[in-house]
């Protein structure tokens, strides 16, 4: 445990010194000044609570059981994302919510990219031990899920996992609650980074807290420096391709 707190500490402090040399100033004009608080609620309710549970009562949903990689229960909750995308897009009148002229080359993604290993890989170490100390585990549901799928399964699932799932979460969370957070007066990019942060990290089970809060750190530094949000994107879709394959592979 003590190794693993050690390796947690020195991954991501290399991690951050090595993203700090990388740091890059980005000027994005707040943008979305008409979109309230009541908006930003409603679709949260339509994205966790109302889709899915319509959805649900689909019979051809019901009887999928718990596994939370099936591609069916995978689709729904994109779709339930989607609709929450709509329901913001169609009361801001924006499709895209990035409003910023400044753009980073793709080296310097690659470049962040390769500096953020470092702390990924202490802090899964310390997840992993975590998790043996409780008796838990440290990997998360659709990826421990993705495994116990038939082959004929796997593969809309991990279009759906690697390709669809990191442009909704980006859009909604690093798109329209960083927009609405840093229109707010007095709100700047440090505050919407701790909070996106914060709440892109309790969306998920609390067994992949400690890698994905850091995930979640550098997807809204990224997101931020560059003023875009392809790189984030980029950054989550490498993150849930290799969350999905490794089990493969070690086992």
């Amino acid at each position: 445990m003590i190794l693993s707190l050690l390796s947690a500490g020195v991954g991501v402090a290399a991690s951050v010194l090595l993203l700090k040399r990388l740091q890059r100033g980005s000027a994005e004009e707040p943008f979305l000044h008409h979109l309230g608080g009541k908006d930003l609620f409603v679709g949260l309710l339509l994205w966790m609570i109302c889709i899915p549970m319509i959805l649900e009562a689909l019979p051809s949903l019901a009887a999928l059981g718990d596994n939370k990689a099936h591609p069916k229960i995978v689709l729904k909750n994109s779709l339930a994302g989607l609709s929450a995308w709509a329901w913001l897009a169609y009361r801001s009148k924006i499709l895209w919510p990035i409003h910023s002229d400044s753009s980073q080359p793709w080296r310097w993604g690659i470049h962040c990219a390769l500096a953020s290993l470092p702390g990924f890989l202490g802090l899964s170490m310390l997840g992993t031990s975590l998790a043996e100390l409780t008796g838990g585990n440290s990997t998360q549901e659709v990826v421990t899920g993705f495994g116990e799928l038939s082959w004929s399964l796997r593969l809309p699932t991990l279009v759906l996992v690697v390709l669809v799932v990191p442009v909704i979460e980006e859009v909604l969370f690093r798109g329209w609650l960083w927009g609405f957070l840093t229109s707010r007066a007095g709100f700047g990019s440090w505050r919407a980074l701790l909070f996106t942060t914060l709440v892109f990290t309790l969306m998920h089970e609390p067994s992949a807290w400690p890698p994905l809060l850091f995930l979640g750190g550098i997807l809204g530094w990224v997101r931020w420096q560059s003023g875009q949000l392809r790189y984030a994107i980029l950054f989550h879709t490498l993150y849930n391709a290799v969350g999905c394959m490794l089990p493969l592979i070690f086992t």
